[in-house]
């Protein structure tokens, strides 16, 4: 049996190196070229860092090709859709309320499109964005979502809606519609954990929330699932303590907590400031937007996992 003194140091020493191995292994990378495209800002392999007063993004034709670009030269109508967990929101450019539809583990694409195209049917729209809840790499589906069902890396939906789409992970979607200025980092609580970093208007996505942690994942402990299983008042010091470590780690200038769950919290840490559900869709807008060329989305095999006995409160 640990002395009292011991278990202390120990709790310290796993908490550090959580801190550190995140940075090492999930931040410093992609952080490296952010910093190398603001230095230049003229571009990294062909891109070129826009106007960060805006704060705003588009894709560039290294990955989403001639037609998509053709799109963004033009004032047009955009489909602004927020694929979550729970429920799939949309909004039209000059509506002024969003629509929605459920979703949840029986959500295939073409049951998303179908869906989304019945309650939009009233609307127009030239080109669609799409927040999806999971990795995108170069314009395109990394990997399968963990709260729905299968058959969205290899699914067409550009084919399926009829006009030009892109794809962006759900969280960076919302940091974009909130973005302000400076470095921004936006967490995410709802039905799993999204999180995304933006510097100098450049969008950083990442999947921390899948990074092992006890006998899970961090999205197990501060997701949906770990609010029903722990309770809130035990649900909220594991949030805390989530926060307080990307905060020590990547040292933002500001906070955006989003998602539903973040209502739940009882106040909030330093530097934070709540977002709103509808910042997701603001962003699907931005991104549409020709003033400035999007960074490529983090690779799928980008994020590793940390060690459980690493990342473990003691």
């Amino acid at each position: 049996m640990p002395t009292p003194i011991r278990a202390i140091t120990r709790r310290r020493f796993r908490a550090r190196l959580f801190a550190w191995l995140v940075c090492r292994v999930v931040i410093l990378p992609e952080l490296d070229c952010v910093a190398r495209l603001i230095r230049t800002r003229s571009g990294y392999h062909g891109l070129a860092c826009g106007d960060s007063k805006k704060g705003t993004a588009s894709v560039s034709k290294q990955y989403y090709g001639d037609h998509v670009r053709k799109v963004e030269e033009q004032i047009m109508n955009i489909l602004s859709i927020d694929v979550g967990g729970t429920n799939v929101k949309v909004l039209a450019t000059g509506q002024r309320e969003s629509r929605k539809i459920p979703s949840g583990p029986t959500m295939t694409p073409e049951l998303m499109v179908s869906e989304v195209k019945k309650i939009a049917k009233d609307w127009l729209y030239d080109a669609v964005s799409i927040g999806y809840p999971g990795a995108v790499s170069k314009g395109r589906i990394a990997n399968e979502p963990h709260n729905l069902a299968s058959g969205w890396v290899t699914f067409d939906f550009e084919e399926a809606f009829g006009v030009p789409v892109k794809l962006i992970n759900d969280a960076a979607m919302q940091a974009l519609g909130c973005y302000e200025g400076g470095l921004l980092l936006f967490i995410g609580f709802g039905t799993g954990l999204g999180s995304a970093l933006v510097a100098d208007g450049t969008v950083v996505p990442m999947e921390l929330g899948h990074l092992s942690f006890k006998n899970g994942t961090i999205e197990d402990y501060v997701g949906l699932r770990g609010l029903e299983r722990l309770g809130k008042k035990k649900w909220r010091r594991y949030v805390a303590y989530t926060i307080n470590r990307l905060t020590e780690t990547l040292r933002p200038d500001e906070i955006v907590l989003g998602g539903g769950n973040s209502k739940k919290l009882k106040e909030l840490p330093p530097r934070c400031r709540l977002g709103n559900n509808a910042y997701a869709l603001t962003g699907g807008f931005r991104l549409w937007d020709p003033a400035t060329v999007h960074v490529p989305l983090m690779p799928a095999n980008a994020i590793k996992s940390a060690d459980d006995e690493h990342a473990a409160i003691g």
